[in-house]
């Protein structure tokens, strides 16, 4: 490719010190390199800011939670696509050119592609087999390559939703006909802490929006959160009842503990 565009790895973070570095070398690790890296921290108490500015000068502090911490990274961007990450994600070292070459032939809007699970834990495991029976079920799934005019041009990431703002965006983006392509490719893979407590808690927290979400797209939205899914039950899955039944585990205190989020906020209002 003889000008090869301009690729913003928009990484968002809050006290992210544990992960960041490993997600900063891979990015480094590309094939690629045309790329910038914008991280914008919603304003982290620990190293997370100093790593940061090892890797990069575009470091951002906005918040209050990452829908609008990545909207102000597009806002920041210059590049041609955008690809959003977490803090908790590395990307394979051909990733971002993979990406760039498949949006460039089929002219993309967005791009889904596939993702695992890192940990010797069994519950990263069971998010693994979880992450994989998503694959090829739309309702399931969102791109997080963008070209970046097709984001700017649906608005963005809408900053009410602190949970399903990725699939908000995928809806929205079907509904007006953007071009979303899905690649089999394993692009990236994610940290998971492993221990229950954080899903109990990281269920309450995106408890307290997900009603705005449901609001917002409503039957589809109530088919699609459903706490047991139809691709659950197949052949791969079926055949490690083990992790099959911890996945189902997972999923019901993760949505006893959505309820007790969506209590919270009609109670307390937030």
């Amino acid at each position: 490719m003889r000008n090869k565009p301009l690729v913003s790895v928009v990484i968002t973070t809050k006290n992210s010190s544990k992960t960041l570095e490993r997600v900063l070398q891979s990015i480094k690790k590309q094939t690629w390199d045309n790329i910038e890296i914008i991280i914008v921290d919603n304003y982290s108490c620990d190293e997370t800011l100093n790593i940061a500015k090892r890797y990069t000068d575009k470091v951002f502090l906005k918040g209050p939670e990452r829908s609008a911490q990545a909207n102000y990274g597009v806002k920041k961007s210059k590049g041609k696509y955008i690809l959003r990450l977490g803090a908790d994600v590395v990307i394979f070292p051909k990733s971002v050119e993979f990406l760039v070459n498949i949006a460039e032939k089929y002219k993309a809007d967005a791009i889904i592609f596939r993702s695992f699970s890192i940990g010797k834990s069994y519950w990263a495991k069971c998010r693994t087999f979880e992450r994989f029976s998503y694959y090829g079920h739309i309702m399931y799934e969102a791109p997080r390559f963008f070209d970046r005019r097709a984001i700017i041009e649906i608005g963005g990431y809408d900053e009410s939703l602190i949970a399903c703002e990725d699939y908000d965006v995928c809806k929205r983006m079907l509904d007006k006909g953007y071009k979303i392509v899905r690649v089999p490719f394993l692009v990236e893979a994610h940290f998971e802490e492993g221990n229950l407590p954080y899903y109990v808690r990281r269920g309450f927290y995106y408890g307290k929006s997900i009603l705005r979400y449901i609001k917002k797209h409503k039957t589809f939205a109530f088919k699609q959160l459903a706490p047991i899914r139809h691709t659950f039950f197949n052949k791969n899955m079926l055949s490690h009842p083990q992790y099959f039944l911890g996945i189902i585990f997972l999923r019901v205190i993760t949505y006893i503990s959505a309820f007790l989020g969506i209590i919270s906020a009609l109670i307390y209002g937030k």
